[in-house]
């Protein structure tokens, strides 16, 4: 019962009225909704302290009951696990009826969120001059940064860019935790990365990402999931600053061993762009073995100056 007016409750339900939230293109499904759901536990055990000491405590915390900073406080936090809970996707081992939810909300020029076999990843569509701008800005990226583009088969890298290897090497490459850097062909969008005339090209090990790339018919742009200069993520809480900015996120879980350096480190970059000859921009995930497949095929390594 409460004894002093209305409950700090019946203040706070507008505000976090999960309605004007819903993102109607990421189905409702408990699984997704609990791990989320669970969040709004401290702050609702928070919330019934605070009332009882309005109630029955201090004379100083009663004379809280006028001011904004507690409701502030909860309306901020639940409105922002709120609108996660309502655009975050539980990934299932089947996968099926999510692509076609992805695949519409990127056609409709929206970045997502989403697992790969490295780290996760922010994407867009490849050849959407206004999805580029729109990851970049959310992303704080600097335009004269390149980001890599994904593809879902081998054959497609041919398509984007002019290949240097034999196809034996690119099987033996891809799929990967590895970027390739070829030079780009005129069919690629020349908004994206203009500064440069060659493309970084992943496929990753990823029967989800694969399986929406191919559904798209054509490549993501997809660079980390966090802000310029900060940490790679390995779980959809390391990104949630640019929560907000994404129209869906898809949970794979963790990723890797979070507990390790190694595991941050995002894809091995190679740039093939001459003939019989590789160069590490970044020694990522597996590195080791990108390396070593390089040597038994042959190429020699251009050293750094």
């Amino acid at each position: 019962m409460w004894l002093l007016g209305p409950s700090p409750w019946q203040r706070l339900l507008p505000l976090y009225n999960t309605r004007a939230h819903i993102n109607v293109r990421a189905p409702f499904r408990s699984d997704a909704f609990a791990p989320a759901a669970l969040l709004l536990l401290p702050h609702a055990l928070l919330l019934m302290i605070y009332n009882l000491a309005l109630n029955f405590g201090p004379r100083w915390i009663q004379s809280t009951r006028n001011s904004p900073t507690f409701i502030n406080y909860f309306s901020t936090n639940i409105s922002q696990i709120c609108k996660t809970m309502a655009n975050t996707v539980r990934l299932q081992k089947d996968h099926n009826e999510l692509i076609p939810l992805v695949t519409r909300s990127l056609q409709s020029g929206n970045v997502i969120g989403l697992p790969t076999d490295t780290i996760y990843g922010v994407a867009c569509l490849a050849q959407s001059t206004e999805a580029i701008e729109k990851l970049y800005e959310l992303k704080g990226r600097s335009s004269s940064k390149p980001v890599a583009i994904c593809v879902s088969h081998v054959e497609d890298v041919k398509k984007w860019a002019s290949v240097t290897v034999d196809n034996k090497l690119l099987s033996a490459l891809l799929p990967g935790p590895v970027t390739l850097i070829f030079p780009r062909t005129a069919l690629l969008n020349i908004q994206l990365n203009p500064d440069t005339q060659s493309v970084g090209i992943r496929i990753p090990d990823h029967p989800f990402v694969r399986d929406l790339v191919s559904s798209l018919k054509e490549p993501l742009a997809m660079t980390s999931a966090n802000l310029s200069n900060k940490s790679n993520s390995l779980t959809i809480d390391d990104f949630k600053d640019i929560h907000d900015d994404l129209d869906m996120i898809i949970d794979g879980g963790a990723i890797g061993n979070w507990d390790t350096n190694e595991s941050r480190l995002g894809s091995t970059v190679i740039d093939l762009c001459i003939p019989g000859s590789f160069r590490v921009i970044r020694s990522g995930v597996g590195f080791q073995s990108v390396l070593n497949t390089l040597l038994q095929n042959g190429l020699t390594e251009q050293r750094q100056l």
